[in-house]
């Protein structure tokens, strides 16, 4: 019996670690696993120096700064504090045609394009081609034949570097290297795009108000 009650007294301690050592799945709490316990957000607002506080896209470029969209501008931030770039009337060929920013994207070579929208308060809206390093923004020349080709919202690049615009009334296709581009319009009115994507195929797919496309 003595010895029994030895080797119970040493095992079971054993156990007992083990357990502890090696919680069941999902945390000590089934409920409550360990990244949902306390509340992991930081708030970043207008009193940080974010420009507005509605975020409409976010990106994060090779260099590691992080890219906010919002309507009022396009917030840079570094970490620590925010750079706004902003619409200037005065250098209409050097800033942001219109402050709503409805999409941000880098491409394989690192330059940093930005599709606005147009508005009453806004002002003209489309593509823009942003320096990362001073902020010069520069708006890409396309005669339109509507405001609402202007209404830009997603960019996509395919495999031959050519960039895919959604907006309003259809499809633009532009290249960066030529300055060409091209419109198709939407097969049905007021359907507006959202977003595209080419697959392994190299097929287009497009996301719109009114379902998914295959281009």
């Amino acid at each position: 019996m003595i010895r029994l009650y030895l080797i119970l007294v040493l095992v079971i301690p054993l156990i007992h670690g083990f357990a502890q050592s090696n919680p069941p799945p999902g945390g000590p709490n089934k409920k409550s696993p360990p990244y949902l316990i306390a509340n992991q957000f930081e708030h970043l607002s207008v009193k940080d120096g974010l420009s507005t506080n509605s975020v409409t896209d976010i990106l994060q470029d090779r260099e590691g700064f992080l890219w906010f969209g919002t309507p009022d501008g396009l917030n840079k931030y570094d970490g620590y504090s925010f750079t706004v770039l902003q619409q200037d009337p005065n250098k209409p060929d050097s800033s942001l045609r219109s402050n709503s920013i409805t999409a941000i994207y880098e491409d394989r070579s690192g330059k940093l394009w930005v599709t606005t929208e147009s508005g009453v308060i806004a002002g003209g809206g489309g593509l823009h081609q942003v320096d990362k390093r001073t902020g010069t923004a520069t708006p890409v020349p396309m005669k339109v034949p509507s405001e609402e080709w202007k209404q830009t919202r997603g960019i996509y690049e395919d495999h031959q570097g050519v960039l895919w615009i959604g907006s309003w009334a259809g499809l633009i296709c532009y290249n960066p290297h030529t300055g060409n581009y091209k419109l198709y319009p939407t097969p049905q009115k007021k359907i507006f795009i959202l977003c595209s994507l080419e697959d392994a195929q190299h097929q287009i797919w497009v996301g719109t108000s009114n379902g998914l496309y295959r281009f």
